[in-house]
């Protein structure tokens, strides 16, 4: 009898480290599974110039499609829309701006449920103004660093930085001009996987 009790005792202790391995596997698999996933959310869109009223602070929304191509690697492109119009250092003027970035997104777990990555690509921003600065065209390499939490095996929230170009050059009007200029934007949203 003592070895029935004692055997029943130690495959239900097997099976309950088991049955929390095969939990904590599933919650982290959420993570690794492959597919396209689409998102959305706010963004603030900054950019710094030395051309005199090419400053600019912009809300935007940002869509994003991506696919996750491996447990540590996402294939993801984002648009940006600004909402609101350029608030320059001479104040808000009227005026559109737009950007997009194609990325590759390498990401690590570090919980159950989270996950920080990387952002590294190319990107393209415009922004007009009607101050007479014009429209201003920036475009190179674009890299940012942010972090995910996964609610469930659909949705995820993100939060993320993003340097979208730091030149040399802009065009403005289609001419060239030597200028630094800095663009940055902070983002959060919500992605549904498929």
């Amino acid at each position: 009898m003592k070895k029935i009790v004692l055997s029943l005792v130690s495959v239900m202790a097997l099976s309950g480290t088991a049955f929390a391995a095969d939990t904590q596997k599933s919650t982290l698999d959420v993570l690794a599974d492959s597919g396209l996933y689409v998102g959305a959310g706010y963004g603030y869109y900054d950019q710094s110039s030395d051309i005199a009223g090419a400053d600019a602070t912009v809300h935007t929304i940002m869509f994003d499609l991506g696919y996750a191509a491996h447990k540590y690697l996402d294939l993801e492109t984002r648009y940006w829309l600004g909402v609101t119009d350029p608030d320059t250092d001479k104040g808000s003027v009227s005026g559109d701006q737009w950007s997009w970035g194609a990325y590759l997104k390498p990401k690590y777990p570090v919980a159950n449920v989270a996950e920080v990555y990387a952002l590294l690509g190319y990107a393209q921003n415009s922004v007009s103004f009607s101050n007479g600065a014009g429209d201003h065209f920036t475009d190179g390499f674009s890299w940012g660093v942010g972090a995910s939490y996964v609610l469930n095996k659909n949705i995820s929230f993100s939060a993320d930085y993003v340097s979208m170009a730091m030149q040399s050059s802009t065009s403005i009007d289609g001419y060239s001009q030597n200028a630094d200029t800095n663009i940055y934007t902070l983002n959060v949203g919500v992605n549904y996987k498929f």
